[in-house]
């Protein structure tokens, strides 16, 4: 596999994507060179590459060492060959977005949960906060839920959820099944009580399609014992997450109130 990049290249990180400028060149190639204001061309330009060569995944991996995650999203919708290599499940496009994250968001010192990618994983963090679902962009109607593995809003995650309550009444789902499923515990309002669990629904279906798939008797009781101990082990995974997500909070406030200290002193 191989990628097309300007040659020669000076890679120039910035706030954005970074600048890709041509060597210098000769008097011949300057004569047939377009006016200065589009002779530099940037990452996300739509134009074709005035010099294209081949470089192999490993040059194109060290490159990618020097972009910070938001440059490589923008990388990656430059073109469609980009996105290709870039947006994989290969080790090495895991490699490249892991080493990014690693150098420059030093407040996520944990990996991606179980079954979700590192570019997933920047892309929640960091890179679009807007719901998932019905594209609000509002950060503050986004919240991560990592029990279900998603950012959304509150309505979006009331049309995706069922309480306890809602599950437990019809009896179709037996509560010890239920209750190897991840939920989110939240309240009506800032003092309302009682707290509800909330159950992501496509969880519930494929939980109790599997259960009712085994035979009755020492099948499902194996099948529930294996359900209860990944349960826990998912839920303590997940409480380290909020942890990490309550430190970086706790980092930036830090921050924010020491800059207004010294601004009014």
């Amino acid at each position: 596999m191989s990628l097309t990049m300007t040659n020669p290249a000076i890679i120039l990180p910035t706030k954005s994507i970074g600048t890709l400028l041509p060597s210098s060149p000769s008097n011949n190639q300057q004569q047939k060179l377009p006016s200065s204001s589009s002779s530099t061309m940037l990452f996300h330009s739509q134009q074709q590459p005035l010099f294209v060569t081949s470089i192999s995944p490993e040059v194109f991996s060290k490159i990618c060492e020097y972009l910070t995650p938001i440059d490589i999203f923008k990388l990656s919708r430059v073109c469609k060959q980009y996105r290709n290599f870039l947006c994989t499940l290969s080790p090495i496009s895991q490699n490249i977005w892991r080493t990014s994250r690693m150098k420059f968001l030093p407040y996520t010192k944990l990996p991606p949960p179980q079954g979700m990618d590192e570019k997933k994983y920047i892309k929640m963090l960091i890179y679009d906060k807007s719901c998932e679902f019905c594209g609000n962009s509002d950060p503050r109607s986004s919240k991560l839920y990592w029990e279900f593995r998603v950012r959304c809003c509150d309505e979006c995650l009331l049309k995706r959820t069922k309480t306890f309550e809602d599950l437990k009444e019809p009896g179709e789902i037996p509560v010890e099944v239920i209750e190897t499923l991840p939920c989110v515990w939240i309240r009506g309002g800032a003092f309302a009580v009682p707290v509800h669990r909330y159950y992501w629904i496509d969880d519930i279906k494929s939980t109790t399609k599997e259960y009712y798939s085994l035979l009755k008797g020492k099948d499902r009781k194996n099948w529930l014992l294996k359900r209860k101990e990944h349960h826990k082990k998912y839920m303590a995974e997940v409480s380290q997450y909020y942890l990490e997500d309550q430190k970086q909070w706790n980092e930036m406030y830090k921050k924010h109130r020491d800059f207004n200290l010294n601004i009014k002193y």
